[in-house]
């Protein structure tokens, strides 16, 4: 079994626009780190951050950061503090259409029905493939991700969203491998970033990925780190629509016991 004191602390929020770019996207870090994290944040919030009149409080969204020029020039500032005690970014990043066309080329004739709800739903189709994608592939980037160390995740509020995930978390986590199985951690949690400090930061780079990508200068945003000039580490998972076709047949392959289809290319999936 994995060493619980160990184990490290995923922050993750989303960022999309309807019909385009959808991104989950945060920092993983120590509980130590984080907690060394939240208070210098904390200080940084009360000089540059955004004042919330209701609640009198300040905080940071990526979007009323970036919605004018004064603002936006503090953003350097946040990414700063979180690249100061953040291990390294994660994301995954998918275009909403083509969740739409993935969903669309899988047919299965023999069976009478199949469940694609939750494969129709950005936010569902990005967590399946982060969480895929990460823990299985994390090994082969121990530069980047410790290789054995369990991480706990944690995700902005969504009611709807936490309701579903948790749902079907504990079939999920028995269908996956062995050697991956431990590295996954506690069952996610659901939280409001007032309350955990680290889901502003992961705001931060979910809607700076998602903005660089609708503008196109993505890759120029993640060459070098504001403070050091020295690249941060990001582990970046993106799904296009092909991708995306052959993960929906895996899962509907659970669900049915028939042929798979992809229309577009008129074969065999599974």
């Amino acid at each position: 079994m994995s060493n619980r004191s160990m184990a490290l602390q995923a922050f993750i929020d989303e960022s999309y626009a309807p019909g385009g770019v959808f991104v989950l996207g945060g920092y993983v870090s120590s509980a130590e780190r984080w907690a060394k994290f939240s208070r210098e944040w904390e200080r940084g919030l009360r000089r540059f951050g955004v004042l919330d009149h209701k609640a009198n409080s300040y905080h940071f969204k990526y979007n009323q950061m970036a919605s004018n020029p004064e603002r936006r020039e503090r953003i350097k500032i946040f990414e700063n503090i979180v690249h100061e005690h953040a291990m390294f970014g994660i994301f995954c990043r998918i275009n909403t259409n083509d969740v739409i066309n993935a969903v669309r080329r899988i047919q299965i004739p023999a069976a009478q029905s199949v469940d694609f709800g939750r494969l129709k739903n950005p936010y569902h189709v990005a967590f399946r493939c982060m969480m895929d994608k990460f823990h299985s592939s994390r090994s082969e980037f121990p530069e980047i991700v410790p290789a054995t160390e369990p991480i706990d995740f944690f995700f902005d509020e969504q009611v709807g969203e936490q309701r579903a995930i948790m749902g079907f978390w504990d079939e999920y986590i028995c269908n996956r491998s062995d050697n991956v199985r431990n590295l996954y951690g506690r069952k996610p949690v659901f939280g409001d970033d007032k309350q955990f400090l680290p889901l502003q930061a992961a705001d931060l780079l979910a809607g700076l990925v998602r903005e660089t990508s609708v503008r196109g200068n993505f890759a120029d945003a993640f060459a070098k780190d504001s403070a050091d000039n020295k690249s941060f580490p990001v582990f970046g998972i993106e799904f296009n629509e092909d991708h995306l076709a052959d993960t929906f047949s895996i899962i509907v392959r659970d669900q049915v016991d028939a042929q798979v289809f992809d229309v577009k290319w008129g074969s065999v999936l599974v």
